[in-house]
C-alpha cells in the first residue's frame, strides 16, 4: 500500500472511497486472491491463452499489449 500511497491524489481517493463506500478497497484481500490465481485461472477468466497471457506479461510492446487486451475482451465479448 506504500507505493500507492506514493500519489497523493490516490491516497485522498483510497481514503474517500473508503470511508464512504460499503466495498472497501483491501490491498491485503487483494494480494490473497492474486496468490491463489495463477496463469490456467487467468486464461480461463479473460479469453487468451496461457502463451497469450505470458505475452501480455512480457512485452515491451505497447502495441502488442493493446491488441491482446482487445483480443481478450473481444472474445470475452466486452467490446
Amino acid at each position: 500500500m506504500d507505493f500507492q500511497f506514493k500519489n497523493v491524489l490516490y491516497k485522498d481517493f483510497y481514503n474517500h472511497w473508503n470511508s464512504t463506500e460499503t466495498d472497501k478497497i483491501d490491498y491485503l484481500e487483494m494480494v490473497k486472491e492474486f496468490s491463489n490465481y495463477g496463469i490456467k485461472e487467468l486464461s480461463l477468466n479473460n479469453g487468451l491463452s496461457e502463451d497469450e497471457n505470458m505475452r501480455l506479461f512480457n512485452t515491451p510492446r505497447v502495441p502488442e499489449m493493446i491488441y491482446l487486451i482487445l483480443k481478450g475482451l473481444k472474445i470475452k465479448k466486452l467490446l
